[in-house]
Parts: C-alpha cells; structure tokens; sequence
C-alpha cells in the first residue's frame, strides 16, 4: 500500500541506514509521505445542505523528513491496554496539510474506532471520522491502519500505514461550504482513499525486530 517512488525510497533507507549507523540509541527521524486532493460536492452532497460550486484542489504531495523541503510534519501515538490513539499533522510547504486527531485505531490495527480528520485547503474543514462509509453524520472513513516495522531497513525502523476518504467535509467559517479528500487525480480517482506513511512516530510500541 506504500506509495514511496523508488527514488524516494531508495534516499530514505539510506539516510535512515547511515542515521542508525551513527547512533543505534537514537530514533529515527520522522518521515512522511502522503498524496491527496481536496474534492468539490456533487448531486448527493447538496442534498445534504451543502452549497454547490468550487474548484477542485490541486493534487499535494509530501514525501520527505519533517522539516525538509518545507515538508511540516507532527506526529505521536497514545498507547492503551486494546488501542493506539494517532495523533498526527502532515503538511507542505505551501501550508495545505491534513490532520488527524485523537483517531483511536485497535491495537493491531484496521479501521478507525473514532476521531477527528481536518484538513487545510483554501479553509479548514474537519470531520469526524471512523469505519463507515462516508456519509453527513461521520463525513471521514479511516481503513487499513497497520502498525509494523520497515523491513527494508536494517534498523526495522517503526511505521504507520492506512488510508482516508472523506465527503461533506464542513468548513470551519461557513457550514455549507462542503468538501472531500481523496486521493490525488482526475475522475476516476475521485472516490479513492488517500493513503499516508509515517516512519519514526514517538509513542510508537512495537515488538523488538
């Protein structure tokens, strides 16, 4: 499900590989990678109270270590006796981001139980989010979050994986004005979930490799 390109991946095992090199007691760096699109409502959305008319976001990216590039990235995992509770922020440097917050996912992993999606486009939207299809009540659905480590490092550094779609996102100024997120494309991408990886996230607990 990982979306690194090659050549990103390739950069990233390497700088982890020679970071772990220099000191094996120190964590890695926090890494992102994630590409969405923010969507306009359509037929079914304005039948929900939302107000027609937009123009689509254009396709964002990040795939970089926090604070490279511009690249804005938080994160940090609450651990529980049955779940992990995401908190997370991944942004460009042009300031569009999307934000998870208190999403509590089962302890090893799947759809989200709860939480609260947000993201910044040209306002902010949020929606609550969880397992179901997206609809007005629960506007985000979260699915395939797994909590593993990065084989292809020889440090087995901790990583996060799992997708988002949203629908009738409301905008925090005006209720009617209503958005999705997605994953980045034309059309035929438009119903698609966004994907997203996060390596090193403090709080983070994962069996020994």
């Amino acid at each position: 499900m990982r979306s690194t390109s090659i050549a990103s991946f390739m950069v990233l095992s390497a700088a982890l590989a020679l970071f772990a090199g220099c000191n094996n007691t120190t964590p890695p760096r926090l890494y992102a990678t994630m590409s969405w699109k923010m969507r306009c409502p359509d037929a079914t959305d304005f039948m929900q109270g939302c107000r027609m008319g937009c123009t689509e976001g254009m396709d964002r990216l990040v795939d970089n270590f926090a604070g490279v590039d511009g690249a804005s990235i938080t994160c940090n995992v609450t651990e529980t006796a049955s779940s992990r509770i995401l908190n997370f922020r991944i942004g460009n440097s042009a300031g569009q981001s999307v934000t998870f917050q208190n999403v509590e996912v089962p302890h090893d992993g799947g759809p989200a139980l709860r939480g609260i999606v947000r993201f910044h486009e040209d306002n902010d939207y949020t929606g609550t989010a969880g397992s179901a299809t997206p609809s007005n009540a629960q506007p985000c659905q979260i699915t395939n979050v797994q909590f593993m480590r990065d084989t292809t490092t020889s440090t087995g550094d901790p990583m996060i994986t799992g997708q988002v779609y949203c629908r009738t996102m409301r905008a925090d100024a005006d209720m009617q004005i209503c958005r999705g997120l997605t994953h980045e494309g034309g059309v035929g991408t438009a119903t698609v979930p966004a994907e997203f990886t996060i390596y090193g996230c403090p709080g983070l607990v994962l069996p020994a490799p």
